[in-house]
């Protein structure tokens, strides 16, 4: 605040100059002894309320008129397809019609829905519990589907069914381990003899089985990303994936030393390295030295090549000492 003088009377006071611009504050004695700013704060006060009135009848007419446009394309909906499953990220007119109906169904749990527009999703036979009545027409069908056949698998062969069937109940076994399924729905998929680990180690045993063929006919475990590629069950990805879980602790102490013991690299680059230098070392012990030509290979790797390129990252600093001194013992000219 600053002392302000009247120039006029000379009456000197204390206030803020942006109160004393913007509310347009007088002098009391010039005035005639009558403070004008009550008025002032009382005009200034009807006229935010005014703002504020009419602010609200428009959120109040927009909110309507929005109701009542998502409420068509919900009706619409229903006409084609006979219910309200309306899918997340389903877009009609623009809008995602899925995230709205995901949000009545949220309102109506917390009872903020209006019963009005509860009626009128009633009348379209909406699940207020989509996903509880969606779990039971899941397990229902998966329970008739083991039934006859057994139990659902992945395949190129199997229809369509079968397959949302087995990620179904691969959904399952991923949310039981995590103790994210009610009691209840347990028992009731421990009765189709599914198992916490069931799926997944079904499959985790099948690729090892692979694995083990391909270390047998290699005579290493340096699995590419592209061993197997567009094939039923590809190697290479799954490979990649269990490098992933060992080396971020992801992955069970029995898995890891299961993938050990068949000789799984864990890290490909590392494993690569040391897997040509005992190439190269015995190519030392039967030539005398490492002037490799660049055209060499051997197993179906390039090994001039590659001495050339760890010549050349020896130039520029960029070859780690490591790696220096475990070619120098085999006898390495840079």
């Amino acid at each position: 605040t600053v002392k302000i003088r009247h120039r006029s009377c000379g009456l000197e006071y204390w206030e803020t100059p942006a109160h004393f611009i913007s509310e347009g504050r007088r002098c009391p004695v010039c005035s005639g002894g009558k403070d004008i700013m009550p008025e002032r704060r009382n005009e200034k006060k009807m006229r935010y309320e005014k703002r504020q009135e009419i602010r609200e009848g428009m959120q109040g007419f927009n909110a309507d008129l929005f109701w009542k446009q998502r409420m068509e394309d919900a009706r619409e909906f229903y006409e084609e397809y006979g219910n309200l499953d309306i899918p997340y990220g389903w877009m009609k007119n623009g809008y995602n019609l899925g995230s709205w109906i995901s949000e009545q169904r949220k309102a109506y749990k917390k009872g903020k829905l209006e019963k009005n527009k509860v009626e009128e999703l009633n009348a379209c036979h909406i699940k207020w519990d989509y996903f509880e009545e969606r779990w039971q027409q899941f397990y229902k069908k998966t329970k008739e589907f083991i039934k006859e056949y057994g139990t659902p698998s992945l395949s190129k062969n199997r229809t369509e069914e079968e397959c949302s069937l087995y990620y179904w109940l691969q959904d399952q076994t991923k949310l039981m381990r995590y103790g994210r399924v009610q009691k209840e729905k347990v028992e009731l998929l421990k009765e189709l003899g599914l198992q916490t680990e069931y799926f997944s180690d079904v499959h985790f045993e099948q690729m090892c089985r692979k694995l083990e063929e391909f270390v047998k006919q290699h005579g290493h475990g340096i699995v590419s990303q592209k061993e197997g590629k567009g094939g039923e069950y590809p190697l290479g990805p799954w490979a990649k994936r269990m490098r992933q879980q060992m080396t971020s602790g992801k992955m069970s102490p029995e898995r890891k030393e299961r993938l050990m013991a068949i000789g799984l690299a864990v890290d490909n680059n590392e494993a690569k390295f040391q897997y040509k230098l005992k190439i190269i070392s015995e190519y030392y012990r039967i030539n005398g030295n490492l002037d490799i030509p660049l055209s060499y290979e051997e197993d179906g790797r390039k090994l001039g090549k590659w001495i050339n390129r760890l010549r050349t990252e020896y130039r520029k600093n960029s070859l780690s000492k490591e790696r220096i001194e475990a070619l120098d013992q085999i006898g390495m000219r840079w």
